[in-house]
């Protein structure tokens, strides 16, 4: 009897690691068939170039523009061994840091914008308190 069960269990852990040979086989091939990520690399490219061309005064935005930079660096590094899956993340990662970069830098120059308002209007009111000082 205990013969009988060790012969009926050697197909069934054939059978076990033949199929996790063919599920192993074929996740392999789906990482090899995903294609490059030549559009999120040329989104990536253009978005770090437009944040590079804006000025970037705070520390937050510059270490977005930082990061993204070498988020596409390492997209690049990826797509040169193949691996489309990681370099299509970093892609997008180094997208949205420089999109991140972007909004800082238009956040800082709205904040600039405001003070600057600020001050014309403590001018004006220092103008309109001398005038009505000097009317009465």
């Amino acid at each position: 009897m205990e013969a009988s069960r060790t012969r009926a269990a050697a197909p069934r852990s054939r059978v076990a690691m033949l199929f996790g040979a063919l599920v192993l086989a074929g996740g392999l091939g789906a990482c090899a068939s995903v294609p490059p990520p030549t559009a999120q690399l040329a989104v990536a490219r253009s978005s770090i170039d437009q944040a590079s061309a804006q000025p970037i005064t705070d520390p937050e935005g510059a270490t977005a523009l930082a990061r993204a930079r070498d988020e596409i660096a390492a997209a690049n590094r990826a797509l040169d061994k193949e691996d489309n899956v990681t370099a299509r993340r970093m892609a997008e990662l180094a997208d949205a840091d420089a999109r991140l970069a972007m909004a800082s830098a238009r956040a800082s120059s709205s904040r600039q914008a405001v003070a600057d308002v600020q001050k014309s209007l403590d001018a004006l009111r220092t103008e309109i308190n001398r005038s009505g000082a000097a009317a009465q």
